[in-house]
């Protein structure tokens, strides 16, 4: 496999193992709901913002950022045991990875699994690093709606 052929999740996923599809599908899932709630909660911002000048109390304005701000902890809360299951996935692959059958030399085995397993983490990783930033940017937005309604 080539360096190209590598940064292609099409190739990847496809020499995986069940663990780590497993882990991908729940991936999935839970990327799926966390674009869901952001969405909701980005589209209610924005009405707050639009609503500013209107009949809205301040006090009410403030317990709905509020239970926002407790959707995105919960969020949080979500990405973060998801990334410890990755954790854990990630090591039992690794370990997986020094079973070697075949006729190619153990090492040269040893090391595709890392490579392969390796290549894996870095799409992971690349998923993480968007739903947590995606997640302080409303995070970020939520606090400047809180300080505008104070105003």
């Amino acid at each position: 496999m080539y360096l190209s052929d590598s940064l292609n999740p099409a190739n990847v996923y496809k020499q995986l193992s069940g663990l780590a599809l497993l882990y991908t599908l729940f991936l999935m899932v839970v990327t799926i709901y966390v674009f869901y709630r952001l969405a909701a909660i980005v589209l209610r911002l924005l009405a707050i913002v639009g609503e500013r000048y209107g009949n809205l109390h301040a006090a009410a304005v403030q317990l709905e950022v509020e239970q926002m701000q407790q959707k995105l902890g919960s969020l949080r809360q979500l990405l973060l045991f998801s990334f410890y299951l990755f954790c854990f996935c990630l090591f039992i692959l690794l370990r997986i990875s020094f079973h070697t059958f075949g006729e190619k030399i153990v090492g040269v085995q040893i090391l595709e699994g890392f490579y392969l397993y390796f290549g894996f983490a870095a799409d992971i990783c690349l998923i993480f690093l968007s739903l947590h930033t995606l997640l302080w940017a409303v995070s970020k937005d939520a606090t400047f709606v809180r300080t505008l309604v104070k105003k």
